[in-house]
């Protein structure tokens, strides 16, 4: 684990990583690391009646700058047992909220991908070969992949 001071200085690496991938959100695992971006950010501990899981608002958003208004930050529960304060319920309500984020942003982004995708060409003249044809004709599945950017850019205790 560790320590808060290592902890505190990863955070500006965190936030760099973040400003440079610009991901749509950052899942933080683990309250330790939330309590350590605060600090960083505010100068002050994280008071109990500030501190949530989930969604942050927006004037916590990381990696903000140059003209980015940065990642929205989603604080989860960690799924170790160092939370054991949380029941197992309570731990998957957390996670639930983000799982249908992630579920609700992939079929919106394969909704825009398909209203901006080309319209299918017609079928190409006849040619002299099978393999002209293959190459002048266009195809249903050049469709652009969306994945999500939601990738951990930091230590694993950082970000998951």
């Amino acid at each position: 684990m560790l320590s808060r001071a290592e902890m505190d200085a990863g955070v500006p690496v965190l936030e760099a990583k973040v400003a440079s991938q610009r991901p749509e959100a950052v899942c933080l695992v683990g309250k330790s690391i939330w309590e350590a971006v605060w600090r960083v950010r505010k100068g002050r501990a994280i008071k109990k009646e500030e501190f949530h899981y989930g969604w942050q608002d927006e004037s916590e958003n990381m990696g903000a700058g140059n003209g980015w208004k940065g990642a929205r930050v989603f604080v989860a529960t960690t799924t170790s047992g160092l939370a054991a304060g949380m029941s197992m319920a309570e731990k998957e309500a957390i996670w639930s909220e983000l799982g249908r984020w992630v579920v609700k942003r992939r079929e919106e982004r394969k909704a825009e991908a398909a209203a901006s995708a080309p319209a299918p060409h017609a079928p190409a003249p006849a040619v002299a070969s099978n393999q002209a044809a293959a190459d002048t004709t266009a195809s249903a599945d050049n469709a652009v992949e969306v994945t999500d950017n939601a990738t951990p850019t930091a230590p694993a205790s950082a970000v998951s």
